[in-house]
């Protein structure tokens, strides 16, 4: 990120944007509903530790007989990375495993 102050108020209109539409997506998943058929229960982020890594998503879901499933999605920062994931669970465009950890 550079110097110039209207750069960093772009940048930052930018992430605001994206955690909004976000939101918004989660709002709509949580009032219930199947998405192809794996139910979101949650998701959690890991922050990048350095300005060269991504943020990460794990997004956790349960089919209709209770298996627990997991997907991942990365992207240059949490807000992108949140929004980016939620739009891919929308569109059936996630890849997901079944939660070799996950609880039932």
């Amino acid at each position: 990120m550079g110097k110039d102050p209207k750069e960093r108020t772009d940048r930052s209109a930018t992430h605001g944007q994206a955690l909004w539409r976000g939101l918004n997506l989660l709002g709509r998943f949580s009032s219930g509903g199947t998405v192809i058929g794996v139910q979101l229960t949650g998701f959690t982020t890991r922050m990048p530790r350095y300005s060269t890594d991504d943020a990460l998503i794990v997004l956790r879901g349960e089919t209709e007989d209770g298996t627990p499933m997991v997907a991942f999605h990365a992207a240059i920062d949490v807000a992108e990375a949140m929004w980016q994931a939620l739009r891919k669970y929308e569109s059936n465009d996630l890849r997901w495993k079944v939660d070799k950890y996950g609880q039932k």
